[in-house]
């Protein structure tokens, strides 16, 4: 009698920001999976955002833009597929169908290999924290930080405590993306990538300016 620990699979993938070649090579992944189990049957691909569906990699470039909401879907003869998603801001995720649990482990070694040459370094840093570290930080900026700024409501304080939660938030919230161009043509993207960046920063900071100056008016008149 024996007992064995059952290691599963993981369905999580590194934030990153990924290009078509990118898509390609993991489509060869899922492609060369499949011919090794199943030879005589045929993969296929379809690309879908929100509002579109792609059958090839040339419609993708045709179009052109990016998506925060993708899915990539490889599909074989049998019915049998695999597929990797976007969703916004939240972890990208894969699942390996028809495959067992060693072949999916060698895949999905593979796959996250693709994805941590694109990564957000500093948000995968950030999730990587273990949970009793992270959440009596945030619960102690939350809670500690408008107090203090309550006694001080000095610039001195205030700027660099709105400055640490946008920093924060943006980190966080920064969306995963699939670029529907080649890599080496990403310049072309980084007035999309700046403005976005530039637009949740003001915002953020907007919003935390307008709260304060809102509880400095409450605290003034409402007494």
């Amino acid at each position: 009698m024996s007992v064995t620990a059952i290691r599963y699979v993981p369905d999580d993938l590194p934030h990153a920001h990924l290009y078509v070649d990118d898509l390609e090579d993991i489509y060869e992944i899922f492609k060369s999976a499949f011919a090794a189990k199943y030879p005589d049957s045929a993969a296929t691909v379809v690309f879908s955002t929100d509002d579109f569906r792609f059958d090839s990699v040339d419609d993708l470039l045709d179009h052109g833009g990016s998506a925060k909401k993708f899915r990539m879907e490889v599909r074989d003869s049998r019915y049998l597929s695999s597929w990797i998603s976007f969703h916004s801001f939240l972890e990208p995720s894969v699942h390996f169908g028809g495959l067992s649990q060693d072949e999916s482990w060698a895949l999905y070694g593979r796959i996250k290999a693709v994805f941590e040459n694109r990564q957000y370094t500093l948000k995968n840093a950030l999730f990587a924290l273990p949970r009793w570290l992270t959440w009596p930080v945030y619960f102690a900026y939350f809670i500690f930080v408008p107090a203090l700024l309550h006694l001080y409501p000095k610039p001195l304080f205030v700027i660099p405590a709105i400055s640490l939660g946008a920093a924060v938030g943006v980190l966080v919230y920064w969306p995963n993306r699939v670029s529907f161009i080649r890599s080496r043509d990403r310049w072309k993207s980084r007035v999309e990538f700046r403005t976005g960046l530039y637009r949740d920063v003001l915002m953020i900071v907007l919003g935390g300016v307008l709260g304060q100056i809102i509880g400095y008016l409450a605290r003034r008149f409402l007494k």
